[in-house]
């Protein structure tokens, strides 16, 4: 085998390790999220406003009050539109306990309008270009990847974050601490 050959051969299988478990997180992900490390609070968050499918601005502030899976995604993001269908599912089954998900696609209006149709999703889009790698970026993403989820409790703070798809029962085991946790909290009946 020529030199050239060898070493072009050795060039991918270092490259294939150093970035292996990037891309097994993305593959099959682990049942562990990263721990929050956010660099926008609450208030910045909710201050935040990205437009909808028909362009108007919606502030994340909208959903105070409620737990907010808040989902980066895009429509060429394949590991993206694979979880879709689980958080729909997820969605419906814990809106009646304050739940709500709002996707932020960072992708055009147009691809994100036909793919929504397609799907029938039913929960908030928002759409956004490089704002909303920002806003990613600013809620812990610091690795750029999609899709990434945050969880945020219903004062806005960030909770857990995800780097890769959900899988629909690991979703609803961090739903459920989450609402155990708020449920705790609340101040008991007389």
């Amino acid at each position: 085998m020529p030199r050239v050959a060898v070493a072009a051969l050795v060039a991918v299988a270092f490259v294939v390790a150093l970035l292996g478990a990037r891309w097994r997180a993305w593959l099959e992900p682990t049942p562990e999220d990263t721990p929050p490390t956010s660099v926008i609070g609450p208030a910045a968050l909710f201050a935040t406003a990205l437009p909808d499918l028909e362009g108007k601005l919606q502030p994340i502030g909208r959903w105070q009050g409620r737990v907010v899976v808040l989902n980066f995604w895009a429509t060429w993001c394949a590991p993206c539109r694979r979880e879709i269908p689980a958080f729909m599912r997820v969605r419906r089954k814990y809106a009646v306990k304050g739940v709500e998900f709002v996707g932020i696609a960072v992708d055009t209006a147009k691809n994100v309008s036909a793919y929504v149709r397609e799907m029938g999703l039913d929960y908030p889009i928002l759409v956004s270009d490089d704002a909303g790698m920002i806003l990613a970026n600013r809620a812990g993403d610091t690795s750029e990847g999609l899709p990434y989820t945050v969880i945020l409790d219903r004062d806005g703070r960030i909770r857990t974050a995800h780097l890769g798809p959900y899988t629909e029962d690991v979703l609803e085991q961090r739903l459920l601490a989450l609402l155990d946790d708020a449920q705790q909290h609340l101040p008991k009946s007389e």
